[in-house]
């Protein structure tokens, strides 16, 4: 083989090698979240269960439950975390998944049950408000487009406070187990980026909230629907990044450990550890 021929064979297998790495990529993710999904079915079918009864009393009582939905899903990093004991992370290895396979399958799993908290809270006002019951967490919701931006106002600001907080709490839920601390953590962070996100629509939408004019107040709750839109989509790409940033810490706390662990199997002929 000549050299321009090895050339054009490793061009052709490199050029192979990046049309697959997209699906193959994908699939790795799948099989992550399949993974951590199997070893903590019991915490997700809870947390099913509860969306169930949150929605159930939306429509026959009041939105109260599912307003509170956004709260269990930014505690799933805590949840989810305090999961990981020593015989899960062999039970990790014994399906053949590696650390950044870890972390991929609790990002994932985290981010499906946010969908699904955020899903909650925005479908428990709009079938309170559909069922003729006054909503509890939103207040002056009708019909027409009142509620269509009310609800699209709701789920964006759900799921910017989702990605805001696991910016937060991603890093220390994930690459070691979390301590109760981090449970009252949790729960400050998701008032803090409830109160950044509420200043922040405060600011821009001032001027349309002084008029009294109903079309304003509609338009006012459309521009903070896009503005959380937009913090979200921002938060997602930070956290994009900062997942390789996890696994590059798990890999630093194994390269730490490792020597220690080496030494201990280290043994001479005359019995002594060297």
């Amino acid at each position: 083989m000549t050299a321009y021929d090895a050339g054009s064979a490793h061009t052709a297998g490199a050029s192979r090698s990046a049309r697959a790495s997209g699906p193959a990529h994908t699939s790795a993710w799948r099989r992550a979240l399949a993974a951590d999904l199997r070893l903590n079915a019991e915490t997700f079918a809870g947390t099913v269960i509860l969306s169930v009864i949150a929605l159930v009393l939306a429509v026959t009582v009041t939105d109260v439950m599912a307003g509170v939905a956004p709260v269990w899903g930014v505690l799933a990093w805590y949840r989810y975390g305090r999961q990981d004991t020593a015989s899960r992370t062999e039970l990790w290895a014994s399906l053949g998944m590696s650390r950044a396979d870890r972390v991929h399958g609790r990002v994932a799993l985290v981010a499906l049950e946010s969908a699904l908290m955020v899903f909650v809270s925005a479908a428990g006002t709009a079938l309170t408000a559909l069922a003729g019951h006054t909503p509890a967490m939103v207040d002056g919701v009708t019909t027409g487009w009142d509620l269509a931006g009310t609800t699209v106002s709701g789920i964006a600001t759900a799921s910017a406070t989702m990605v805001l907080a696991a910016i937060v709490l991603g890093p220390e839920c994930t690459t070691r187990r979390p301590g109760v601390s981090m449970f009252i953590l949790s729960i400050l962070t998701y008032i803090g980026a409830a109160i950044v996100l509420s200043l922040i629509a405060m600011v821009i939408v001032l001027p349309l909230s002084l008029l009294v004019s109903s079309a304003a107040q509609t338009a006012a709750t459309w521009v903070i629907a896009l503005i959380a839109f937009v913090i979200a989509l921002i938060g997602a790409l930070v956290l994009r990044r900062g997942v390789r940033r996890w696994i590059r810490d798990l890999d630093s706390q194994d390269e730490g450990a490792a020597p220690a662990h080496r030494r201990k199997r280290r043994v001479d002929a005359g019995g002594r550890t060297a």
